[in-house]
């Protein structure tokens, strides 16, 4: 996922982000049909296909939450996965 939204990123700086990103991350996720399937269940949801994406790959990594800022996002009850802002994450995490 991450190399698709490096690759279609019009804006060098976000480039550099998500290659930052992808240098720390752990797991390599690659597109399988059962992500693409659960991509277009949770696209119904009316989140955009895109983040419907992100969303799946975390699931299939069997991630417990999926941070966040995007309000349209936090919005969405997923029950395979908890949907948390990065300051409630952090919170959450010093409990």
């Amino acid at each position: 996922m991450m190399d698709y939204e490096i690759s279609f990123n019009p804006f060098l700086d976000r480039k550099d982000i998500f290659l930052k990103w992808k240098n720390i991350s752990t797991v390599d996720i690659d597109p399988t049909e059962k992500i693409l399937n659960k991509g277009v269940v949770l696209s119904e949801r009316k989140l955009k296909r895109k983040d419907a994406l992100h969303i799946a790959c975390a699931i299939e990594a069997e991630c417990e939450y999926f941070i966040t800022t995007d309000g349209k996002i936090l919005n969405k009850n997923i029950p395979e996965i908890e949907v948390i802002n990065p300051l409630d994450f952090i919170r959450k995490l010093g409990a």
